[in-house]
């Protein structure tokens, strides 16, 4: 099964933040939950298919971590960067299939739709068992 192409760069990405808001109980509540998997002296969390930095932000914070807040599209980063406004926050290009990072570069993944959003090669090797 194919995901449907969504153009994440043009008008999605404009509208993607008011018609994905979050009330901030439940933002805080998945921040809680990242928090109780973080290791010991965590420094960095890779915030995987960041979108409009939603998540970013709130994992910079409560966690005191730097969050690397990776989007694919162009148009999402943007909104990203105009609107989270945190030094803690970097907001860089890139996708799952292709990290672009050194291995074990970052703590924590913090990916709440990979598995929704991601791509049919992105999850191949890990449903096939490979790694």
């Amino acid at each position: 099964m194919t995901a449907p192409n969504t153009d994440y760069d043009g008008q999605m990405a404009s509208v993607y933040k008011e018609g994905r808001a979050l009330p901030s109980s439940t933002v805080d509540a998945w921040v809680s939950r990242a928090k109780s998997h973080l290791p010991n002296g965590a420094t960095t969390v890779l915030d995987l298919g960041a979108g409009t930095g939603r998540f970013s932000r709130a994992l910079a914070e409560a966690l005191s971590v730097t969050v690397l807040a990776m989007e694919p599209a162009a148009g999402m980063r943007e909104q990203a960067v105009a609107s989270v406004a945190s030094p803690r926050v970097h907001v860089v290009a890139g996708a799952a299939q292709a990290l672009p990072f050194a291995s074990e570069s970052v703590d924590l993944i913090w990916a709440p739709k990979f598995c929704i959003m991601s791509s049919t090669s992105a999850r191949a090797p890990w449903r096939s068992g490979e790694s």
